[in-house]
């Protein structure tokens, strides 16, 4: 069967459902997803498009928004999959005009009161699918870890599944680095609790917070990058947070508007975030969207350096935010 013709109803689902079954909801014309969970937004985007680039004829486009986009045929491919970086320009008019094209589109946008309205709208159209990403609760945590085992062909006695789930990290990317260290374990160690005790690490390494540090000196920023970077879950919750943040100080127009937008789960971090935002003009946004945008193309092209520009952008980031 076509998987990019499959009939459904479904406008949102449960993420951690879809991953475990992604081509059965594959039948969309809009993917919107959202949250505040970088790693599971992440793993979402990658296996829709895994999934819809699986059948042959899909060239896949990513643009930073709704501007750059050009309606039309593609030269080469029977379908087009479009991936938007931002929801600029989105309503509910666009909507509609363009689940009525060929092209599939995927938008990804962190939770916002701006992004209230269109993301209930895109909820309630039968062509669109809404992926809301949080930190895993305990029922998905044990569809996740069930799912892995048994696609690793792992059995594991009652006593030691539980442990996973009372001690793996709640979010997504770090619960599968996790899985993978474990996978890797003798058959024969797999079900004892001592042996998991003395490679999982029960917690993530708040690389994601290396954000509100940003106004501290260069050699604590680096040495705060270099303990808590280990790897490339780190390294991508690293950046997609901060080019999450970015996007809640670009764009906004004013401090009042900033502060309206700023999430709750933020309380601790919102007088920094805030002072962050005042250091900020027109020169400074352009300076941040360009040199995100310019990490993240090189980021996929010299993936074995990507550490090596992680740090560099941490240098960048901070130097156009105190100049």
């Amino acid at each position: 069967m076509n998987i990019l013709r499959k009939i459904t109803v479904i406008m949102k689902v449960n993420v951690v459902d879809f991953l475990i079954d992604v081509d059965k909801y594959i039948a969309k014309s809009i993917y919107f997803i959202s949250g505040n969970e970088p790693s599971l937004i992440q793993s979402l985007k990658e296996q829709i498009i895994k999934s819809i680039t699986a059948e042959e004829g899909v060239e896949v486009i990513k643009i930073k928004n709704l501007i750059s986009y050009e309606d039309g045929d593609s030269l080469f491919f029977k379908k087009k999959l479009i991936c938007i970086e931002e929801i600029k320009g989105l309503t509910e008019k666009v909507v509609l005009d363009i689940v009525e094209k060929e092209d599939i589109f995927i938008f990804e946008s962190i939770n916002s009161p701006n992004n209230k309205k269109i993301k209930s709208f895109i909820k309630n159209n039968e062509k669109c699918l809404l992926l809301e990403c949080y930190e895993l609760e305990r029922a998905n945590k044990v569809k996740i870890i069930k799912m892995f085992l048994e696609k690793k062909e792992i059995v594991l006695t009652e006593n030691v599944f539980w442990y996973l789930v009372d001690n793996l990290d709640n979010k997504y990317g770090y619960l599968i680095r996790e899985l993978e260290k474990i996978s890797n374990l003798n058959n024969r160690t797999l079900n004892k609790i001592e042996v998991l005790q003395s490679i999982i690490t029960n917690s993530y390494s708040g690389s994601e917070k290396i954000f509100f540090d940003i106004l501290k000196t260069n050699s604590f920023l680096v040495n705060c990058y270099r303990k808590k970077i280990n790897d490339d879950v780190d390294l991508n919750n690293f950046f997609y947070s901060f080019k999450n943040f970015s996007s809640m100080i670009t764009d906004s127009i004013n401090e009042k508007e900033f502060k309206k937008n700023i999430p709750t789960y933020l309380f601790k971090e919102k007088e920094i975030f805030l002072k962050i935002f005042s250091k900020i003009n027109e020169k400074k946004r352009r300076g941040l969207i360009k040199l995100l945008y310019k990490t993240e193309k090189m980021m996929r092209i010299n993936f074995n350096k990507n550490k090596e520009l992680g740090l560099r952008f941490l240098l960048n980031y901070k130097k156009i935010i105190t100049s």
